[in-house]
């Protein structure tokens, strides 16, 4: 029955009349991707086996201390970003342009003193990391800077260039670590400057390929009136809080374990599993952003493709999310030691379950897209402050009985949550295929089990 059912949802997903630009996006947005995974993942193998688990465990603190405080300098979020693009006239683009710029510079300083006024009080004994922070604000200066030539280039619907410049920093990035890991030189600082260095030519290959297509062109590096800094600001706050709770929610099993770690390597195997479970669930952030423009579009016009394409882009989602996942976690306890070495063993239990939030994490990424699209931010925004309560309580119980697979089942548990609350809050829109996505929610959880239950057998 599933496979009937799977086969006949894709079959629908490609003879669905879905504008061509969707599809061309989807296939820019997924080529991005796989050009970020294939050198992520070369990158990520030499990064653990350089450092070996306690000192990858200290970079996974790092990079997510960093990516807590990116929610400063990403003020203006793109979303925002996006309809201000698709709203103004094109010759206003440059101004909207610069002062998003300059402001995320100001915002940017605000961070490092953050980052300064924490390791001081909160994480004192890691002060010898701050170093590897002030590095490692600097590439999320560059990073969300970037980010600005990529809204540029939604909002056009021109996601191919938005793919060469993930290829472009995906290259620099991989060429550099290759090159210090075959001289034995790779260190947490040296890798924050990699970063910056690969996020800086991101950026300027925006700029480039902005002059190269008339897209934007700068006659002044002064931004002309009107000013929209108050719009960035002000109609950014509910993106912000949004993602503000977002990136609490995704980074704070990291930053408590680094309070609650028995030994230090946990912190090492959890980073593992962390960043094996962002860097395949970028897949479906490729898939929700290709599909934020139409459902945005579709969702204005009040268009009766809006529940068709919402229902199978979802199911393709959660059908591929689960593929992904099963792959993973029947092979974790062959690859994790070959690839990333013998220190990494203590975190194949965990990689074995956790990775089966991957589908959950497609789903979410879809139906934040739809709550964007109708402009329910704020109610967004309370679903995931409802989650982040839960997942905090959560953390400190099982992590303090359980340790790093403690706060690995209660991240899992939160996803679900957040999964649930969002289905339950968009009731009023997706009212006609709601039985629908539920059904696909209890189609995985046996399944998962199943699987999850086969790949223990085999490790």
């Amino acid at each position: 029955m599933m496979q009937n059912f799977s086969f006949h949802t894709i079959k629908a997903l490609i003879k669905q009349k879905l504008s061509n630009t969707l599809v061309q996006n989807s296939i820019w947005a997924i080529l991005a991707q796989l050009s970020l995974r294939f050198f992520g993942t070369l990158i990520w193998i030499m990064i653990a086996r350089a450092l070996g688990a306690e000192q990858f465990g200290y970079f996974s603190f790092v990079l997510a201390f960093c990516m807590v405080l990116e929610l400063l300098p990403n003020w203006g979020h793109n979303m925002l970003l996006v309809r201000i693009f698709k709203i103004e006239p094109s010759e206003k683009h440059e101004g909207i342009f610069l002062q998003a710029f300059y402001l995320k510079i100001l915002l940017s300083i605000a961070a490092l003193i953050i980052a300064f006024i924490s390791f001081r009080t909160i994480w004192a004994d890691e002060f010898h990391l701050f170093p590897a922070v002030t590095i490692g604000l600097i590439f999320v200066f560059f990073k969300t800077s970037s980010m600005i030539w990529e809204a540029v280039y939604t909002a056009h619907e021109k996601l191919k260039y938005s793919t060469h410049m993930v290829s472009t920093e995906n290259i620099i990035k991989f060429l550099l670590i290759l090159l210090l890991y075959l001289l034995n030189r790779l260190t947490i600082f040296n890798i924050m400057l990699i970063y910056t260095g690969s996020f800086l030519a991101k950026y300027l290959a925006g700029w480039w390929l902005s002059q190269r297509t008339k897209i934007m062109s700068f006659e002044s590096i002064i931004p002309q009136k009107p000013l929209y800094i108050k719009m960035l600001l002000i109609g950014s706050l509910p993106f912000v809080l949004t993602s503000a709770a977002n990136y609490i929610y995704t980074r704070i099993d990291v930053l408590m374990l680094s309070r609650l770690m028995v030994i230090p390597e946990e912190l090492g195997w959890y980073g593992l599993i962390s960043n094996l479970i962002v860097a395949t669930s970028l897949f479906g952030v490729a898939l929700a952003t290709a599909f934020f423009p139409t459902i945005t579009r579709l969702a204005k016009e009040e268009s009766e493709e809006f529940l068709p394409t919402l229902k199978n882009t979802y199911t393709f989602a959660g059908i591929f999310g689960f593929l992904i996942a099963t792959a993973i976690s029947l092979t974790g306890g062959f690859f994790i030691p070959f690839f990333f070495g013998e220190t990494y063993q203590g975190s194949i239990p965990l990689v074995n379950f956790f990775i089966f939030v991957l589908p959950l994490e497609f789903w979410k990424s879809l139906l934040y897209r739809v709550y964007y699209a109708r402009h329910q931010e704020k109610k967004l925004l309370i679903i995931i402050l409802v989650m982040i309560g839960f997942n905090i309580l959560a953390n400190w119980v099982l992590g303090t009985i359980w340790g790093y697979i403690g706060i690995g089942i209660a991240t899992f548990l939160s996803k679900i949550l957040v999964l649930l609350l969002c289905i339950l809050g968009g009731k009023k829109w997706i009212r006609p295929i709601e039985a629908n996505l539920w059904i696909q929610f209890l189609i995985y959880l046996p399944l998962a089990a199943l699987i999850i239950r086969i790949a223990f057998l085999l490790y």
